[in-house]
């Protein structure tokens, strides 16, 4: 059944759960870990995790042609889980270890088990595939709303405020919050494994399809067939098209449109997710109504999936209304990020909002907007470099957002985030 696609793939998003729980690893790296842990910087973990989910994605088929599906996806699940439960010893000893295993080990395999579930959709239920991808990918983010209850709900059940202030960062320092860091890793982590094994008990597979091979793309939105007879068969691609090669895409304005969309949503995403508590904790005392927005968050993302796939089977959305409504939001809500928090929790929730629905659009934008522009004939590499801007980005920018808020505060931080999308908000209308 498919049912047990949906509880794999869940297990794996930590997108939406990273910047609840980096909140309370923070200030345990501060005033309760070993005197020499702090050995790295935190932002580390969010931005790896970022890039090295799109080489999971990448080297899934590879490994699925080598091994087979049925090991691919439980080698992908032993990694996965032995890294978030090594995680508990590595948060109380140190940083760099931590962003190795959630950065590196579990990012790349959960990009494996997102490929091998789309892999189990296509096997399962081919004649439904496309609005099960839809599902699937609303799956985590759904997961993500109860993870985030349970984690505040453990650490901080209180409700305490944070009782030190070292600009930029507002912190816990109390010892019963920090004492339960450790354990509530290990309670998300048992989570996850409990829902990959049960997923992975209803779906294995040991046999292929009969009528092709599956080629699997970092795309999120879209799963390709390619049969034995060499026709290809995809629904967002049903009219006659000019099939571009990489160097005549990249030779074209609406691909760098693509790659400039990818980075700025990157940038921003990388803010949000680790930025939308520890920024709030500033001006906003109360933990549970931030951790009520991280809960929102997901929840609006997974709806919002749903409602693009049905309204574009419509064909009631195209793609360039898309990226210029999600990049318009993008720009304006950062650039008035840094004043919402300071109007209160509920100028600041809807801000968080409308920027989290202005990144609901990436992979409908990217993926539908590389088959539609540029064909199906070379769609896979097409695609992999047009997203390649948001892995960089995710790098790059965890050399200098630190340092950034450690020069000139939160304000040019943000900011940066709406100078970009500005840029490529221009680029694409011109």
């Amino acid at each position: 059944t498919v049912i047990g696609v949906h509880l794999m793939v869940a297990s794996v998003s930590m997108s939406w759960i990273v910047g609840n729980l980096l909140a309370y690893m923070n200030s345990f790296f501060r005033f309760q870990c070993s005197p020499y842990c702090f050995d790295g910087d935190p932002q580390w973990i969010v931005n790896l995790y970022n890039a090295l989910f799109g080489v999971g994605l990448f080297v899934f088929e590879y490994i699925r042609n080598t091994v087979g599906l049925w090991w691919t996806t439980l080698l992908a699940i032993l990694v996965h889980t032995s890294s978030f439960f090594l995680c508990v010893w590595a948060v109380q000893v140190s940083v760099v270890a931590v962003c190795v295993l959630m950065g590196v080990f579990m990012a790349a395999a959960a990009g494996v088990i997102m490929n091998a579930g789309f892999a189990y959709i296509h096997i399962r239920a081919p004649q439904n595939a496309e609005v099960y991808m839809i599902t699937v990918i609303a799956s985590g983010p759904l997961l993500n709303v109860v993870q985030n209850q349970i984690i505040t709900s453990f650490v901080n059940p209180l409700n305490l405020k944070p009782d030190v202030y070292q600009s930029p960062w507002a912190s816990f320092s109390q010892s019963e919050i920090l004492q339960r860091v450790p354990t509530v890793i290990a309670i998300v982590a048992s989570i996850d494994l409990g829902f990959q094994l049960i997923g992975f008990l209803l779906d294995h597979a040991t046999t292929k399809p009969e009528d092709g091979s599956l080629q699997t793309t970092a795309s999120k939105d879209v799963y390709l067939e390619v049969s034995n007879q060499g026709r290809t068969n995809q629904r967002d691609c049903e009219t006659e098209q000019i099939q571009f090669t990489l160097q005549e895409a990249t030779r074209t304005a609406k691909f760098w449109s693509l790659w400039l969309y990818g980075a700025s949503t990157g940038l921003c995403t990388v803010l949000l997710t680790s930025y939308y508590k520890q920024f709030g904790l500033v001006y906003i005392d109360n933990d549970r109504h931030l951790t009520l927005l991280g809960s929102a968050m997901p929840l609006l993302v997974g709806l919002s999936g749903m409602l693009l796939g049905a309204l574009k089977k419509k064909d009631l959305v195209n793609i360039h209304d898309s990226l210029v409504l999600s990049l318009s939001l993008n720009s304006l809500t950062s650039a008035f990020w840094f004043f919402a928090a300071m109007l209160g929790e509920a100028v600041y929730m809807v801000l968080i909002l409308l920027m989290t629905f202005s990144h609901s659009f990436i992979f409908f934008v990217m993926a539908n907007g590389t088959m539609q522009e540029f064909g199906n004939a070379h769609f896979a590499t097409i695609y992999s470099v047009a997203f390649s801007g948001r892995p960089i980005v995710s790098l790059f920018s965890a050399a200098y957002l630190t340092p950034l808020l450690d020069a000139v505060g939160w304000f040019w931080v943000f900011m940066s985030s709406s100078v970009l999308s500005s840029v490529a908000l221009v680029f694409t209308v011109l």
